[in-house]
């Protein structure tokens, strides 16, 4: 960054409109920092700082004719609050976040070069897709779908369900330091929703733990309980990963992978359910007529 020029704004202490200077970085030291000096030709009174919800924005408009690349490279950086160009200690303060593009002049198109979030944002996405979109789906699919395999299905659906929940865990704790690494993004409804579906699924694996016996006359609303509970949790699941997508503004790449995940799981569904209704009419309706006895509460998850 030797050489190059930077646009700093801040907001003063003492209250009132925000500060935008231009420095030029002639070195590393604060003595070859000069304020008010620089590359850049910024329009006369078009450089604004203005904070709103905890969120500073700043803005300027350079005159790209003065510039001497057609393109250049542009690093977008913010601090730790509290720390301004006349505090002590400023040339050294680090950087909370940054990430670099290249800017063409000319075109006014850009492309992201370096963004240390990246990863971050992509494996917060993945481990929860997997979690919630795949895994869960998979268990409740094993539960409703292959009772009549007794040595099976049950293994099968505590696995994947607390495989799941162990991703969901470690989805959020993603999601906790991405929250620290980019701390001016609207989170909310992404964080909120995301807690509750963590909160359903802690619900359910502590339900495995009061499952009654069979027989048990508290067996039926157990059911219920655990039916409701698991597919609240699904719906809301299913939300969240559209709204985190819409917040990451991850590109058509990701919406058409999550589209594609969601159409084959509702094809599965709509299929083995199909299935699931035409055996229980061909058994109702067999030789022997109508069964006497009622449906298993089983037959609700």
């Amino acid at each position: 960054m030797i050489g190059s020029s930077a646009m700093v704004g801040y907001m003063s202490f003492m209250g009132g409109n925000g500060v935008v200077n231009q420095y030029y970085l002639g070195g590393k030291t604060s003595d070859e920092v000069v304020v008010h000096q620089g590359n850049l030709t910024v329009v006369q009174n078009s450089a604004v700082v203005t904070l709103q919800n905890q969120t500073m924005y700043m803005a300027f408009q350079i005159d790209v004719n003065d510039m001497l690349t057609a393109s250049s490279n542009v690093i977008y950086a913010y601090g730790f609050s509290g720390i301004t160009p006349n505090s002590s200690g400023y040339i050294e303060g680090p950087h909370l976040a940054t990430f670099e593009m290249s800017f063409d002049f000319t075109t006014g198109s850009s492309t992201v070069i370096s963004d240390p979030t990246e990863t971050l944002r992509k494996g917060h996405g993945i481990v929860n897709i997997f979690a919630w979109a795949l895994l869960a789906p998979i268990g409740a699919f094993i539960a409703r779908y292959l009772r009549q395999r007794e040595s099976l299905w049950f293994p099968l659906h505590i696995g994947c369900q607390i495989t799941s929940y162990i991703l969901g865990i470690t989805g959020v704790a993603l999601g906790i330091k991405l929250t620290k690494e980019l701390p001016t993004a609207d989170w909310r409804h992404h964080r909120v929703v995301g807690v509750f579906v963590l909160f359903l699924a802690t619900l359910q694996i502590l339900a495995i733990c009061a499952r009654p016996d069979k027989d048990s006359k508290h067996h039926n609303m157990w059911s219920w309980y655990h039916f409701i509970v698991g597919r609240c949790l699904l719906f809301l699941a299913a939300v969240n990963i559209v709204i985190g997508i819409r917040i990451a503004d991850a590109g058509p790449s990701w919406t058409a992978g999550y589209a594609f995940v969601l159409v084959v799981t509702l094809l599965a569904f709509l299929s083995l359910e199909t299935t699931y209704w035409c055996r229980k009419r061909k058994k109702f309706e067999g030789p022997r007529g109508p069964p006497t006895t009622a449906f298993s509460s089983y037959e609700m998850m």
